[in-house]
Formats: C-alpha cells, sequence, structure tokens
C-alpha cells in the first residue's frame, strides 16, 4: 500500500485558487502552494497525509536532495533538483527499490542522499545506487511532529471570506481620502490648528477593528503559532505570537511579506505593525464641523443602545465628559469577555462614520474567544 502526493507548477498569481481548480480535476481533496526557487508549486491528495516535503525544505539545505526514511512500517522518499520537485511519497518495502532505481536513472539528478532505518536492509538498497549516502540519526524525533496537508477548502473558504469581508479595511487604511489642504494666512492656521484635533489627528476606530481582524485571519495560516495577545496604542498594532510546534523562520517570512516588524527575546514573540487611520471627521470648515457633530448625549444614547444590542458580552463605561467650546468629548471603555472576532467587527459597523477616535485596544485571546477592552473617545455637539 503506498500514497503519493502529486507535485505540479501553477501560476504565481492566485495560486490558492489554481489549488483548488487542480483539486477538483484531480479529485484530491487535501493539499497547499509551495514555494520552490521563487515559483509556486502545488501538492495535492486524496487523504490528509504528513507534508514531508514541506518540513525537509526547512531541514535541509542543498539545491539537490533525496530522502528515504522508515516511517509506519513504510518508507518516505522525498526529492527535488534545480528543477523542482521530484517525488513525495510513501512507499511499501516491495514498492521502494524500483523507485528509487528509477530517481537514480534521471540524469540531472545528483542529490545528497540521506536515509534511516531500524534495520540494515535499506542502508544496503541505497548505498547500492549512492554510495555517498549519509544516515540521518535525527529523524526518530521527527517522524511524529509534522504536520499533515490540510484541506484545499478549508484554506480557499477562508481567504474568501477575508476578501469579501474585510477587503474594506485596507482600502480604507491605504486609500482614505485627503483632507489636508495648503493654508496661506495666519487666520488659515489658526482655524486649522483649532480643529486639528477632529479634522487632521488620525484614530478612527472603525477601519482598525476591521485591519485587525483582517490580520488575524492571514495569522492563522501561520502553521505551529496562533495570536495569543493584542495590543493597539499611538499608531502601533501588536500581537503577541504563541508557538505550537511552528517554525520562527515562517513567522519572519509572513512579517515580511506583509510590512510587519518580529521581535523574539526567545520566550515572547511579537508582530509589530505601524497603523495609518483616517482621521474621524472629514472636514476642516468650523461651521460645516459644528452643525456636521451629533449632540453627544445623543451619540452617548446611540451606542449604549446598539452595542448592549449587537454584542451583548460587552460592558460600557463612561467617564465624565470634557467640555470645549465647539463640541465635548467623553471616553468609552468597551469591556468584553467570551467574546469572537466577529463581535469586533460588528462594533466597527456600529461606530462606522461616527466622530469616535481609538485610544487605546488590549485583549487576550485563548481558544478564539476574546478577553479585553477597547477605549475610545466620542466627540459630539453640546446638548442645545
Amino acid at each position: 500500500m503506498s500514497y503519493q502526493v502529486l507535485l505540479t507548477p501553477i501560476r504565481q498569481r492566485f495560486a490558492p485558487f489554481a489549488l483548488m481548480r487542480l483539486g477538483r480535476c484531480h479529485t484530491a481533496s487535501y493539499g497547499k502552494v509551495i514555494d520552490f526557487n521563487g515559483s509556486k508549486w502545488a501538492q495535492l491528495a486524496d487523504a490528509r497525509v504528513p507534508d514531508f516535503f514541506t518540513w525537509a525544505q526547512r531541514t535541509f539545505a542543498t539545491a539537490q536532495l533525496l530522502l528515504c526514511f522508515e516511517f509506519e512500517q513504510r518508507f518516505v522518499v522525498v526529492g527535488w533538483n534545480s528543477a523542482g520537485p521530484q517525488c513525495h511519497q510513501v512507499l511499501s518495502w516491495s514498492e521502494l527499490e524500483p523507485w528509487l532505481v528509477t530517481l537514480n536513472r534521471i540524469s540531472d539528478f545528483q542529490p545528497r542522499v540521506y536515509y534511516w532505518s531500524k534495520t540494515t536492509a535499506l542502508e544496503k538498497v541505497v548505498r547500492k545506487l549512492w554510495s555517498d549516502a549519509t544516515e540521518f540519526v535525527d529523524w526518530p524525533k521527527h517522524m511524529n511532529n509534522i504536520n499533515v496537508l490540510p484541506k484545499i477548502t478549508d484554506r480557499v473558504h477562508r481567504m474568501l471570506q477575508v476578501t469579501i469581508t474585510l477587503g474594506l479595511a485596507v482600502l480604507l487604511l491605504w486609500f482614505w481620502p485627503a483632507t489636508t489642504q495648503v493654508v496661506d494666512d495666519e487666520t488659515d492656521l489658526q482655524d486649522k490648528h483649532h480643529y486639528y484635533e477632529l479634522t487632521d489627528k488620525p484614530g478612527a476606530a472603525a477601519p482598525l477593528l476591521k485591519f485587525d481582524a483582517y490580520l488575524q485571519s492571514l495569522l492563522s495560516a501561520v502553521s505551529g503559532w496562533h495570536v495569543q495577545e493584542v495590543h493597539y496604542r499611538q499608531g502601533v498594532l501588536r500581537y503577541g505570537m504563541h508557538r505550537e510546534g511552528g517554525q520562527l523562520s515562517d513567522l519572519r517570512h509572513f512579517a515580511e511579506q506583509s510590512g510587519m516588524q518580529l521581535m523574539s527575546s526567545g520566550e515572547q514573540t511579537w508582530l509589530l505593525r505601524s497603523v495609518t487611520l483616517p482621521a474621524i471627521v472629514s472636514t476642516d470648515n468650523g461651521a460645516q464641523l459644528s452643525n456636521s457633530l451629533p449632540a453627544l448625549e445623543h451619540l452617548q444614547d446611540h451606542l449604549d443602545d446598539a452595542i448592549h444590542l449587537l454584542v451583548p458580552r460587552s460592558k460600557l463605561n463612561f467617564q465624565p465628559p470634557q467640555k470645549f467650546s465647539d463640541w465635548h468629548t467623553r471616553v468609552l471603555a468597551i469591556g468584553f469577555e467570551h467574546s469572537f472576532t466577529d463581535d469586533l467587527l460588528t462594533l466597527a459597523e456600529i461606530i462606522e462614520g461616527l466622530p469616535v477616535r481609538v485610544l487605546e485596544m488590549q485583549y487576550r485571546v485563548n481558544k478564539s474567544q476574546l478577553h479585553g477592552f477597547i477605549s475610545i473617545d466620542v466627540y459630539g455637539a453640546p446638548s442645545r
């Protein structure tokens, strides 16, 4: 009895969707996209089998490789050369030698060969074909800690959901229209400074919540890692990561691809991301500003009703208001226990477009449940 993992090159763009099409074509339910020498390859299988190829890429830094290891009374055979992956199979003893002979006859395949077995029979077969083969004595401690190939539809459905639900967050953060205008005289400069707090100072809360959910959905695809805590303050979003057998190199690669900074002390690992949020009001005209703000007490009532109704696991704490000539403001701390990412997205929908600035966000993640708080400044017009 053997199984074979199909390895085939695919196009760089939209690789996960190419993987899904190949899965349907080959009736394969499991697989993933891998990077090999700057190109994309698909791995496909009809069973949830160990992903030996990805493990080999992380473990062996060589241009040409052949592995032949005993695994659960069968034999793993993994190999590649500069042209690409050559095989990813698990074979019975009777199937093993014909496969090795076939690989040995490939003219441009001159690999570094590693083997391991409980018996000497495998060593004799391998050394007959590659006399300089090396025994990999560390194999037993690795063999039970290799990730399996994921279900193809799980990854693709998650990407589709993230793209549809949260793609707007990226647009809001990167393509938010600028509201700053050039001013020429001293009066204009004074007016500009007076309304800077609302019109130019960044901090709109809804885009932050959406972007946080977007990043967490991407981080969930990094094998062997999960988000343990989230902090935001003064334009910096931080993720405390918990390792569950993951490789630091995978997390570093994710950080490089997503514009994040990796900080690790051995005991703690953090991902940091600077976030430029839009201003909370889109006008810098004083008269328009005074007329556009809702009354603070009406805004407070709306938030209290909507959040209690739609995010019932949250607790609200309004601080005493601060009063200025043209507006009033008060801090609202929203605490949540046993909540989920969907609750944060619901909160984002509630405060979308309202004059609300995020001050701080801090929560822990335990088995997908969120425990923490978000603190916001709520701006409104004086009561009329």
